[in-house]
């Protein structure tokens, strides 16, 4: 068990508020830079989750997107792995925002 019983529903409560406050500040350009960093620290945690229940041969299907969708543990290996792509493209792509933003710099 990764969480006891008595925490498991303030961890999931926790883990929603950590990922709508990435989803608003990437939203935001003075704060995606940071907001990516984020992304790719929770997403990292979430592979390397992904990769511990593969390890461990747990067979319990995780609930990570609610109760309705599960996935098997090579499934959100290549569904992380494929985020952290995108996120690292993010992070070099260095595209230009509309207030001249640019993602690298961190500061108009």
């Amino acid at each position: 068990m990764l969480v006891p019983h008595g925490f498991v529903k303030p961890v999931a409560w926790a883990v929603i508020a950590g990922e709508m406050t990435i989803a608003v500040a990437l939203c935001l350009p003075r704060s995606r830079p940071a907001a990516l960093r984020a992304s790719a620290a929770l997403c990292s945690v979430f592979l390397g989750y992904s990769f511990w229940r593969g390890v461990q041969a747990i067979a319990a299907p995780c609930h990570c997107f609610g109760a309705l969708f599960t996935m098997a543990p090579w499934h959100g290996l290549v569904l992380n792995a494929a985020l952290l792509g995108v996120i690292a493209w993010l992070m070099v792509a260095e595209p230009p925002w509309p207030d001249g933003l640019h993602l690298a710099e961190g500061t108009s």
